[in-house]
């Protein structure tokens, strides 16, 4: 298994040639300060040069921090190795003859080890650490290893990256490269790690890019947490059309514990708002959300009357024929068109008679022509008694009636 620098340490990368370079320059520094550790208590030298003793034990503060921020995500193994090398000395002056004050001994081991944890936590924080892991994430991606790896790895390791803020910092921020294989791998990957991305992703809602904020609310409707509701309503308010689309299919995949908050949102001020707020119980199909459909189709923006037809014909329940019906007067052309098919969705005969009226007297063939579709659509023969009578009638109105019998 490829290690990305922001694996379990249980999980050890293959060494490359800066891994190398680290590992010698760590070891010199190591051996160096060992040596003149020993040197230092050698009774002449203690004698001549008395300042060398009390230098030598900070030495080994070289190698530590380099240690801790070079592999932040290697506490475990660079606690050992210290260990290892301290107890190596200690046991050597012991050996000689030295005496040794295990108490400052001990303390200085403290420190060395405080230094260790200190270094290495602020380091996990470091942009460097960061910018590794996005690298091999993109890489990864473009390969097409990232997920194959993913669900290669062993239970521990796959928890492990599902707790790396790097990792899903990272994986967020593959949602908007311009590569698309790398974006699919990116949310498919977040989506299998699942509920510890949801808190990440919903910060990332606020972020710059429009891709991102659209990758993100798709994950987060995959997912499902509960958490996101407020946040994808949120969304519903973004600039971007491509965001607020994404925010409502979202919510709809969340499914029944966002019903509720949809239906607030249809009386939001904003009409975005509604709109998204629609869209989503359309498609979660929740029929108790049938009166307050009927009472948008007289709300103020065109866009949520539109949404509320066409959400009332996909429900296809009767309460709403009569509302419709009135709806195929009214003044937008794209509402009357949506109005007519939604009828011919729901299929009751007592909207023939305002089809028929639409069919001839609507002033916008495209109108027309949706109404003989809806007539054909109901396939009840008083519907197709009125397209009969339709295609004897002036050139527009038959033109509209030959072609929905066409259909029948």
């Amino acid at each position: 298994m490829t290690n990305t620098g922001c694996h379990h340490h249980a999980y050890l990368p293959p060494l490359d040639e800066s891994d190398m370079v680290k590992i010698w320059v760590i070891s010199a520094f190591i051996i160096l300060s060992g040596l003149l550790t020993m040197i230092a208590q050698n009774p002449a030298i203690t004698v001549a040069y008395p300042f060398l003793s009390k230098l030598t034990p900070h030495l080994f503060y070289i190698p530590i921090v380099l240690m801790s921020l070079w592999y932040p995500r290697r506490t475990l193994q660079c606690v050992v190795m210290i260990m290892a090398v301290f107890a190596a000395v200690v046991t050597y002056f012991t050996m000689i003859g030295v005496t040794v004050d295990f108490i400052t001994s001990g303390f200085t081991a403290a420190i060395y080890l405080w230094v260790v944890a200190a270094t290495s936590t602020v380091s996990r924080d470091d942009p460097l650490t960061y910018a590794k892991c996005r690298s091999f994430v993109e890489n990864r991606a473009r390969s097409g290893l990232l997920i194959k790896e993913y669900l290669g790895m062993p239970g521990e390791g796959q928890q492990y990256l599902r707790q790396s803020r790097e990792y899903i910092d990272a994986l967020i921020e593959a949602c908007h490269s311009h590569n698309r294989e790398v974006r699919e791998s990116a949310v498919q990957t977040l989506d299998l790690i699942g509920e510890p991305a949801v808190e990440p992703l919903i910060r990332a809602l606020e972020d710059e890019s429009v891709a991102t904020r659209e990758a993100v609310a798709r994950v987060l409707g995959t997912i499902g947490d509960t958490r996101a509701i407020e946040p994808l309503m949120e969304s519903l308010r973004d600039e971007s059309r491509r965001v607020r689309e994404a925010g409502a299919r979202a919510l709809a995949a969340i499914g029944r514990p966002s019903v509720e908050r949809l239906i607030q949102g249809l009386s939001d001020d904003e009409w975005h708002v509604r709109v998204g707020s629609v869209v989503a119980l359309r498609i979660t199909g929740a029929p108790e959300t049938i009166p307050d459909m009927i009472r948008l189709l007289s709300d103020r923006s065109v866009y949520v009357r539109r949404e509320a037809v066409k959400t009332l014909g996909r429900i296809g329940d009767g309460r709403a024929v009569p509302p419709l019906c009135r709806v195929l007067r009214e003044d937008a052309r794209e509402v009357r068109i949506r109005a007519a098919w939604a009828l011919g969705r729901i299929g009751d005969d007592s909207a023939v008679d305002a089809l028929v009226d639409a069919l001839y007297h609507d002033t916008e063939q495209d109108v027309r022509e949706r109404s003989a579709q809806a007539l054909a659509l109901m396939r009840t023969e008083r519907a197709r008694s009125a397209l009969m009578s339709a295609a004897r009638g002036d050139e527009n109105t038959r033109a509209a009636a030959l072609e929905a019998l066409g259909s029948i």
